[in-house]
């Protein structure tokens, strides 16, 4: 499931998600970064250093899927950003069954 990522009003990037815990309405996606992620891109690291992960008490992330409709996991949003990785991923928790079925029936298609 593509969707937009942004913290607060700014769009920070894009990702498509795939499942990785279907009981636990979790997935997980590559993050592709835009311009507007570079000013977040050093606090999201170092919290990454940190705890292991930037989520949603640290950041207003909100995920926007294709049809400009906000989803709001249970869990929330998370993003790793290690310095020492060339890639950036983003991961969601108790996201609802529709979500899960959406992303499934992509998989299919």
């Amino acid at each position: 499931m593509k969707a937009n990522v942004y913290i607060g009003n700014d769009l920070i990037g894009t990702t498509n998600f795939q499942i990785s815990d279907e009981t636990m309405g979790a997935v997980i996606g590559d993050f592709f970064p835009n311009e507007h992620y570079k000013k977040y891109q050093t606090k999201i690291q170092s919290l990454t250093k940190d705890k292991g992960i930037a989520n949603m008490s640290d950041f207003k992330f909100k995920l926007e899927i294709e049809e400009k409709h906000i989803v709001s996991p249970a869990g929330g949003i998370g993003i790793i950003d290690s310095k020492e990785l060339d890639e950036i991923v983003i991961e969601s928790a108790g996201n609802g069954k529709e979500i899960i079925e959406r992303i499934k029936r992509e998989i299919v298609s």
